[in-house]
């Protein structure tokens, strides 16, 4: 006789991960390849590691695009061969998730009649290949109580990244907090959407539209989609209509460049036509 929950089949699917729910909008990841390099070494010795801007509450920065292009080239190394499980934290339940995860990609099918936390454990305990390093990443973490109850086992095997606004979050993380880009990185970035041609013709407007937007990767993406979407527009005039923008913005505490992102998400949105609005509020 079977155990309850017992199984005939626990093969795993090959190389099991679900990050084809998360996509990058980047040709080439610039100005990064050092950080990558910091974060697998913290992974190597610390199970626990949070992603944060050196600015808490900063927006914008490249934390999620961080963690994704990380989980992707590990992916490519099988680094973790048990398996890089994505949880997207605000979109729903991230144990719901987890266990989802654990039946999708593991074959690991704990009795449905029991609660939550104890399917959980079933699924921690059972994790193939037992040998194997796991890769949990939970994206924008706003409050720990959150994810408290759903953290896996802290064993050496079980690694897991979170990306947060909060530094100071939980002190059982260690943390990697990332500063903004250098002003090359964000030219190099910007011309990851752009011909260009388009910088070398006004250098100085490229240098000025990256100091406005705070060399903030997420608003130089926005301006970037937006030039490419507005071929004859110059680099000039791009800066002109965001310090307009700014302009127009009703005063608050937030930093220059935070405020500058909100100008360019502001721009893109209006340009918008109605059904594409549409679609960004779904």
């Amino acid at each position: 006789m079977k155990s309850p929950g017992e199984q005939v089949n626990q093969i795993p699917v090959a190389n099991p991960n679900n990050l084809a729910i998360v996509r990058s909008g980047l040709v080439n990841f610039v100005g990064r390849e050092k950080q990558l390099k910091e974060l697998h070494q913290q992974l190597q010795e610390k199970e626990r590691i949070a992603i944060t801007a050196v600015v808490s509450g900063m927006a914008g920065v490249g934390k999620t695009e961080l963690a994704i292009q990380y989980a992707q080239r590990q992916k490519q190394q099988s680094t973790y061969p048990a398996g890089i499980c994505w949880i997207q934290v605000q979109e729903s339940n991230p144990g719901l998730q987890l266990l989802s995860f654990a039946k999708s990609q593991l074959n690991l099918n704990p009795p449905e009649d029991w609660e939550l936390l104890d399917q959980l454990d079933f699924c921690w305990s059972r994790w193939p290949p037992l040998d194997g390093d796991v890769l949990i990443i939970l994206d924008d973490v706003r409050n720990y109580e959150d994810i408290e109850g759903y953290l896996p086992p802290q064993e050496s095997r079980f690694k897991v990244l979170i990306t947060t606004r909060k530094y100071w979050l939980s002190e059982s993380f260690e943390q990697l907090r990332l500063e903004v880009l250098d002003e090359q990185a964000a030219l190099e970035l910007l011309a990851n959407f752009i011909d260009e041609s388009r910088l070398e013709k006004e250098p100085v407007a490229a240098s000025q539209l990256c100091k406005d937007l705070g060399y903030l990767p997420l608003g130089l993406e926005l301006v970037g989609r937006f030039l490419k979407r507005k071929s004859r527009w110059t680099l000039a005039r791009m800066a002109q209509e965001l310090e307009q923008k700014l302009n127009t913005l009703e005063p608050s505490g937030e930093m220059t460049a935070q405020r500058g992102v909100e100008a360019a998400l502001e721009l893109s949105w209006k340009e918008l036509d109605f059904q594409g609005q549409w679609l960004g509020c779904l």
